[in-house]
């Protein structure tokens, strides 16, 4: 009986090492789990200089180490991703500025132009030289020679000169030409 009682001892004993045994080390792995998912919230918070200490346990070491390179790989990409941004709005604020530059330089060119046209006696225009002499400018005074504003050749009633020639003269105007 004595024997018994010393068997269940030991037994009991043993048993009980070994839940305190498999305690602590459920709560070491799970410690080591929980400071990963910490490190992922920081992380997902924006804070990509969060690391995570190494463990003696050697897969949740070599799982801290590759949460730390990933880390760093994502800094890295992050301050790439803020110099291309950089350089972008650089380019975007350069050609902006290129583009105003070419803006106000063509309206300096139609003022002169409109000033020049509106100074020359008759009609100033610009035509393409295919089958109907279609319109590309005209210039105002084209209401006082052939009785249309020069609104007209923007429209559908006249798209080129043809369009207000009398048939009849049109081979002889197109043999000059």
């Amino acid at each position: 009986r004595e024997k018994e009682r010393l068997t269940m001892l030991v037994s009991f004993t043993v048993l009980g090492g070994v839940l305190l045994l498999a305690t602590f080390m459920a709560r070491k792995i799970s410690r080591g789990v929980l400071n990963l998912s910490q490190a992922s919230k920081v992380i997902a918070a924006g804070n990509l200089n969060q690391q995570v200490q190494g463990s003696s346990i050697r897969e949740l070491d070599i799982t801290a180490k590759a949460f730390n390179q990933m880390g760093e790989k994502l800094r890295r990409s992050y301050a790439q991703l803020e110099n291309y941004n950089a350089e972008l709005e650089l380019k975007v604020k350069e050609r902006t500025q290129t583009l105003e530059k070419e803006i106000k330089d063509r309206q300096r060119s139609e003022e002169t132009f409109k000033t020049l046209v509106s100074n020359v006696p008759g009609t100033v225009y610009r035509c393409r030289y295919d089958g109907r002499w279609t319109i590309e400018y005209v210039s105002d005074s084209i209401k006082t020679t052939y009785g249309y504003p020069a609104s007209d050749s923007n429209k559908a009633q006249i798209r080129g000169f043809a369009d207000i020639m009398i048939e009849a003269d049109q081979p002889e105007m197109i043999a000059r030409v």
